[in-house]
Formats: C-alpha cells, sequence, structure tokens
C-alpha cells in the first residue's frame, strides 16, 4: 500500500477529487481488511460528503461512518471511532455508533 501516503498528499492538499480517483485507480475501493486503507477511504468519503449537497451528502457520510466503523473494528482505535461516530451524526444518524 505504498499509494497511500501520495493519495493522503493529495487529500490534505484539497484535491479530494483527484485523490479519490487515484484511490479508485490502486484498488483500495476493494479493500476490506486493512485498517489504514479503510481509515483513508472514510477521510475521502467525508471530504467528498463535505462537498455535496442534498440527499447525497447525507448517504457520503454514513458511507464514511460505515469505513471509519470497519478500520476500528479491525485496529481499535480513537481516532476512527471519534470520526465514525461524528460521521453518523453528520449523516442525520446520532444513535447509530452509540455505545
Amino acid at each position: 500500500m505504498d499509494v497511500i501516503p501520495s493519495i493522503l498528499a493529495l487529500a490534505r492538499l484539497g484535491a479530494t477529487g483527484r485523490a479519490w480517483e487515484a484511490f479508485i485507480e490502486a484498488g483500495l475501493d476493494a479493500v476490506t481488511t486493512d485498517a489504514k486503507v479503510l481509515t483513508l477511504k472514510g477521510r475521502l468519503l467525508k471530504e467528498k460528503a463535505r462537498a455535496a449537497r442534498n440527499g447525497t451528502q447525507s448517504r457520503l457520510f454514513r458511507a464514511s461512518a460505515l469505513a471509519y466503523a470497519e478500520a476500528a473494528a479491525l485496529n481499535p482505535d480513537s481516532y476512527p471511532l471519534i470520526n465514525a461516530a461524528t460521521m453518523s451524526l453528520f449523516a442525520g444518524e446520532p444513535d447509530h455508533m452509540r455505545i
């Protein structure tokens, strides 16, 4: 997963669209067993949601929450858990990540 740092750099520069394209091109969208990849997926979906409008925004926040939750399930850590809860809240599902 040596492409992760370059994709993350694109996201940090605000080039979310290009970062998402690189993520897809690298086949990372199919990865389900790597917490770092899932955390990056959550971040990219969060950025896409922030730029979206209407019903698309809620769907993308929900997908971001799921990616963060899947990352946390593989490698329990506060960062993806906090983001999963926050993205659920933004998706309009505040009880979704309640413990």
